[in-house]
């Protein structure tokens, strides 16, 4: 075979091996990595000062479209510098039971986690499933209204331009709006914050407080670039092409 003839030979393996992967979607649209459910920037805005006094529990609810695994639980580190004032307790509930479903993490300043912008992270030592159409509450215990409570403060859309986002992860999840506040001595399910109720005007997720990490269930960790993933293919084809061609010489 001459060497033109393997040149062809390896450009077909390529393009053949290409449009494989671009059958099979390999140059679509792939997911890659976790999500943050809700983002709390960088920087600590107004700490709310116009509730009751004392520790809460902090809730927003959210419902489950396709499953997911939350890999991590999240708190708003008002200062970002993992000095929390009162210990943060972190978990979630089913909404249909308010029952805590998995298990919780604890932030402190001992233990504060890892900071990404405005919340600090602690992954799950055993990553919690949440199949499709679950009904959750996002809940944090250990805030409080600024000079009540000795709790970490928190932000509170009703005083502060909301600067918060959210993320459903390309649909995986619907953000509810619902935001629930209770003063209790523990992590418990708190009951709908009436104010929100009252003035639709404000952010239905109200407050930055607990957030968490997910992903798609069966998602691995980060896959690879569609270009990468066409790279690795033409590689593939060409080193194919080669040995095809000199099997034929």
């Amino acid at each position: 075979m001459t060497t033109v003839n393997v040149a062809r030979q390896r450009k077909r393996f390529s393009l053949a091996l290409i449009a494989i992967a671009m059958a099979l979607g390999l140059s679509g649209k792939l997911a890659s990595g976790a999500f943050i459910a809700y983002v709390n920037p960088a920087g600590n805005g107004n700490s709310f000062a116009g509730g009751p006094t004392g520790l809460a529990s902090m809730g927003m609810d959210f419902d489950v479209n396709s499953a997911i695994t939350v890999t991590s639980l999240g708190a708003f580190d008002f200062a970002q510098d993992g000095q929390f004032l009162h210990d943060v307790v972190v978990g979630i509930f089913d909404r249909d039971t308010q029952s805590l479903v998995g298990s919780t993490v604890t932030f402190s300043t001992a233990s504060p986690g890892t900071l990404i912008d405005g919340s600090r992270f602690i992954s799950l030592s055993t990553p919690l499933q949440l199949s499709s159409e679950f009904h959750g509450s996002i809940v944090a215990f250990g805030y409080s209204s600024t000079g009540g409570g000795g709790g970490e403060p928190f932000v509170d859309e009703s005083n502060n331009v909301a600067n918060w986002t959210l993320n459903d992860g390309g649909g995986l999840l619907s953000f509810v709006g619902t935001s629930r506040y209770s003063v209790t001595s523990s992590l418990a399910f708190p009951a709908p914050d009436l104010f929100v109720i009252s003035n639709p005007d404000h952010a239905r997720n109200q407050f930055e407080a607990g957030t968490f990490q997910f992903e798609a269930s069966g998602a691995s960790g980060a896959v690879p670039e569609p270009g990468t993933v066409i790279l690795w293919l033409g590689a593939l084809g060409t080193i194919a092409a080669s040995r095809f061609g000199r099997r034929k010489k």
